[in-house]
């Protein structure tokens, strides 16, 4: 999530910090503490992987701030699914599958 800057830059802002490897403390301490703060908040909700209940709805909450000089800020969040799946296909050589 990235806060201020304008609807472009804010977003691209919102794109770095999702790299930022999760349980690692923000440098700023107090988007740190919101950062923990909304972490908490968020797993209460009981939505859970894609809206099916459980204990787990957010794995990290990340958070950065930009100038803006105007009175009123952006807030951009860009998101991903945790629960997306992933599988491994591999052909042999004649063009048969294989699962991994």
């Amino acid at each position: 999530m990235a806060i201020g800057g304008d609807r472009v830059t804010g977003y691209e802002k919102s794109k770095e910090v999702i790299l930022r490897k999760l349980g690692t403390p923000n440098p700023d301490p107090k988007l740190d503490a919101l950062e923990r703060r909304l972490m908490e908040e968020l797993n209460t909700l009981g939505i859970g992987p894609m809206g099916y209940g459980g204990h787990s709805t957010a794995l990290g909450v990340l958070v950065t701030e930009m100038f803006r000089h105007p009175a009123s800020f952006f807030v951009s969040i860009s998101y991903m699914c945790w629960s997306s799946r992933r599988l491994e296909l591999k052909l042999d050589a004649g063009g048969q599958p294989s699962f991994g």
